[in-house]
């Protein structure tokens, strides 16, 4: 069974008979005996079993203030929040350190439980660039002196060498992002006038990143819309979306995991 522990000190402060507001609460939450999905071999069967095998810790602040007031027979009251909260996987209690989360198509993983990393971050190959031409090409290679991406032509994606082994593999995956968001805020305010009232709030989320799975270019058919103007077509014409190939002609693998599927969160 999942278990928690839960630690909290907050300080609430009244002023002006109680127009003015604030608090502001430190929390802590240990979580063991998360329920996750096993890693298991892919001859067993694709229903995997979950076992009671993580452990989890949230840490963070949460602040609030409000006022409220009365003028000329104008009730208002305005509000704000934030909340800021810390995620780390303490433990998975297996000695791979890692349980896959989520995968995508047939491009594969794209989530990951890590030891020591937020829970369910993305997970993939960094992309730092595209190739503008033949001589940039040529010219990324390692220490021997091969190419580190040997099937690129220009407009393809350039990958990051990640473990410094000289080539483009699997081994190069790495930490991208997290989908939860560091901050958490909200505004509000409210009027009241004789019967009349008129309210509206605000939400904002800062920190997190967003993973694009609204475009299959892992299939040899699809829908290019979403960037398609903004496309490498000629030199100097983009170093961030590559040039559109289809899914079964790409010998450089642009199509898989990378930075380049995440998108900025924050609202």
């Amino acid at each position: 069974w999942e278990s928690s522990e839960h630690y909290y000190a907050g300080l609430v402060l009244r002023m002006f008979n109680n127009s003015l507001s604030a608090t502001v609460d430190v929390f802590y939450k240990n979580t063991d005996g998360m329920l996750m999905k096993l890693p298991i071999p892919a001859f067993i069967g694709n229903d995997v079993p979950d076992g009671n095998v993580g452990s989890m810790i949230n840490k963070g602040i949460e602040m609030e203030l409000s006022y409220t007031g009365n003028i000329a027979g104008f009730n208002y009251q305005v509000g704000a929040n934030a909340s800021y909260m810390k995620n780390k996987i303490k433990d998975l209690g297996i000695s791979t350190g890692y349980i896959d989360y989520a995968t995508y198509g047939t491009v594969g993983v794209i989530q990951r439980h890590t030891t020591g990393l937020p829970v369910a971050h993305f997970f993939g190959t960094k992309a730092i660039g595209i190739f503008q031409n033949t001589d940039q090409v040529n010219n990324y290679r390692n220490s021997k002196g091969e190419l580190i991406q040997p099937n690129a032509v220009p407009g393809d994606v350039i990958f990051e060498d990640i473990n410094n082994d000289g080539v483009i593999n699997d081994d190069d995956r790495t930490y991208l992002g997290k989908p939860n968001p560091d901050w958490t805020l909200g505004l509000n305010m409210a009027v009241a006038y004789k019967g009349f009232d008129f309210s509206m709030f605000w939400h904002g989320a800062l920190g997190g990143e967003i993973f694009d799975a609204s475009r299959r270019s892992d299939l040899a058919l699809v829908n290019y819309s979403t960037y398609i103007l903004d496309r490498w077509h000629g030199e100097e014409t983009s170093n961030y979306y590559p040039r559109v190939v289809y899914a079964n002609q790409d010998q450089n693998n642009n199509t898989r995991v990378s930075s380049l599927n995440l998108y900025n969160g924050n609202y």
